[in-house]
Parts: structure tokens; C-alpha cells; sequence
């Protein structure tokens, strides 16, 4: 889920990406999707940038 949010919308925020139904649905809080996209390389290194 939210590797494909962020392929359908590469400059998505962190606050989008909570935003999305998906991640909603599935009840993700902000420390999952920050750890997921970690785990992955895909947190930038200034966190208060767009991914």
C-alpha cells in the first residue's frame, strides 16, 4: 500500500500517505509507515521534506 502510493505519487508527504484510505483502513499509525520506509531506503534525509 504504501509502496504504491509513493510510485503513483512520487512526491507524496508522510501526511499524505496517512491521509490514504488504504493506510486508514488498515489502521497504520505514523511510526509503521516511518519504520516501513525505513526498513526500505526510502526516507530522505531531512524528514521534513516531501519523500
Amino acid at each position: 500500500m504504501i509502496l504504491v502510493a509513493i510510485i503513483r505519487h512520487h512526491s507524496i508527504s508522510m501526511e499524505e500517505i496517512l491521509t490514504l484510505s488504504e493506510i486508514r483502513k488498515s489502521k497504520m499509525d505514523r511510526d509503521a509507515v516511518q519504520g516501513f520506509l525505513e526498513i526500505h531506503g526510502l526516507v530522505k534525509k531531512n524528514p521534513d521534506l516531501r519523500l
